[in-house]
């Protein structure tokens, strides 16, 4: 299989059709079936030029059912979180959502690298969601372009984050605290 230009060996046992029911049933997103391949996730990608995998060939790979390259893949470890490969499909895959799932996964069936950093990556992530509610922070100004520019095109503001909910959800999960346990536990 070649994908933009990087040739991927794949076999039959490398494929696991559980994998894709595991996301699908999981994380309550089918909506990975309508993936066409357009690249639109990847072309709004903010760091897609700095991985090796971006958002539409993560997909790609899902839906072959290559649990271990995806799972085993540092890219699902940089994210930002800005949310506009969702945005931006014209199929409503829920990349976002799906990442976090893998990213979860990937932790817990042992597959994230010997090394700190996708662990300090993934710490800045949550640390970030918990502190702003978003994988990044949402600068004012930039939030007031960014909703006018969405009503020019008919689209509803973005919804005020409420920074309550988040902690609940988030000291309820101890997501914060398993991270740091992790880090430690990787010095």
């Amino acid at each position: 299989m070649t994908v933009d230009n990087i040739r991927i060996k794949v076999t039959m046992k490398d494929m696991d059709p559980e994998f894709l029911k595991e996301v699908i049933e999981k994380c309550r997103e089918d909506n990975i079936l309508n993936c066409y391949q357009c690249g639109i996730c990847s072309s709004g990608c903010t760091i897609s030029k700095d991985i090796i995998s971006p958002p539409h060939r993560l997909i790609a790979m899902t839906l072959m059912g290559l649990r271990d390259q995806v799972l085993s893949d540092p890219s699902i470890w940089i994210c930002s979180y800005c949310h506009t490969c969702t945005e931006r499909c014209p199929k409503n895959v829920n990349f976002s959502h799906i990442l976090a799932f893998l990213r979860n996964i990937s932790a817990e069936y042992g597959y994230t690298s010997k090394e700190e950093l996708p662990w300090k990556t993934y710490k800045g992530a949550i640390d970030m969601n918990y502190d702003f509610g978003a994988g990044i922070a949402l600068i004012t100004s930039q939030l007031a372009k960014t909703n006018r520019v969405r009503t020019k095109l008919g689209l509803p503001p973005i919804p005020k984050i409420d920074m309550d909910e988040i902690h609940k959800i988030m000291d309820f999960l101890k997501s914060r605290e398993r991270v740091s346990k992790k880090l430690e536990e990787k010095k």
